[in-house]
């Protein structure tokens, strides 16, 4: 059977307060990292599990003329993020968010795709489909650039399940992602990746 990611996420953004606290996100504290960098990567941008908004509104702020969008697979974040956009303009071609599994995008549509505190908690079996989302979504010379827990959650899910239902060394996500670029904090055991979709060999 499929993992139902929707009614997990819905009942542990309900029922964990920690999940909707902007200092308890990776997402959030990465986007404020390297956001100069992030902004060289150019735009338009998709927040990939943008969960309750926090990196969103972020980079809607301190990127006003990159297109922003974000999607997640929970009605229940998707819900809390649309509330916390809306001062900004949620719902404009600029600043949209997105319910669902699959990334409902065209091909080559974003110049910068991120994903922060998202691979892990998916199941290994579905990763590469990921994988290939995110290159799908690139246009050529785009970023993506993923963060993922090199660790087991304090969170348990309703099944009594670890959150985090992939944990592996950063060198097996490594070999996964094969990013251009791999930091890895030791403390926090995290490590985030940049990876730059190639552009088409000239004839």
């Amino acid at each position: 059977m499929a993992t139902d990611y929707a009614d997990i996420y819905d009942r542990i953004i309900t029922s964990h307060e920690a999940y909707n606290r902007a200092e308890n996100s990776p997402g959030f504290r990465a986007v404020v990292r390297y956001l100069e960098r992030l902004r060289m990567c150019g735009g338009p941008v998709l927040d990939v599990g943008c969960g309750v908004g926090f990196a969103l509104e972020y980079l809607a702020q301190e990127m006003p003329g990159s297109r922003v969008h974000g999607c997640d697979v929970s009605r229940v974040a998707i819900e809390r993020a649309s509330a916390r956009l809306a001062p900004h303009g949620v719902g404009s071609d600029r600043l949209r968010v997105i319910q669902g599994g699959r990334l409902p995008f065209d091909d080559s549509a974003f110049g910068l795709a991120i994903c922060f505190d998202v691979v892990e908690h998916i199941e290994e079996a579905d990763l590469p489909r990921l994988k290939n989302e995110f290159e799908r979504v690139l246009r050529p010379g785009g970023w993506s650039v993923i963060s993922v827990a090199l660790r087991a959650a304090s969170t348990l899910d309703h099944r009594g399940e670890n959150a985090h239902l992939t944990v592996r060394p950063v060198e097996w996500w490594m070999d996964l992602f094969d990013p251009d670029e791999a930091l890895v904090d030791r403390r926090r055991r995290e490590a985030i990746f940049w990876r730059r979709r190639p552009e088409p060999k000239s004839t």
